[in-house]
């Protein structure tokens, strides 16, 4: 939420909200487009977020997301041969 706040403060003419990625306050076929960055890895349930995202997306919408990549979650360097 304090990061919503950063947001809303920055971009007062956009609309944040915080709510629980497994249950969307929104009605079906809201959005054209979801996005979520490094967030799914934190998640319980994939299949409750992933049946919130195909709800709540219009149909063709686009649904964009980013993880973390393991290999890149150590901070060290790793080499490859050949």
């Amino acid at each position: 939420e304090e990061m919503v706040g950063v947001a809303r403060s920055s971009f007062p003419q956009l609309t944040f909200d915080v709510g629980d990625a497994e249950k969307l306050p929104y009605p079906d076929n809201s959005f054209d487009v979801v996005v979520s960055s490094l967030v799914l890895h934190y998640m319980k349930d994939l299949n409750k977020v992933m049946s919130e995202v195909a709800r709540t997306l219009r149909r063709d919408g686009t649904f964009t997301f980013s993880m973390h990549h393991p290999l890149f979650k150590n901070h060290r360097s790793i080499l490859v041969d050949g």
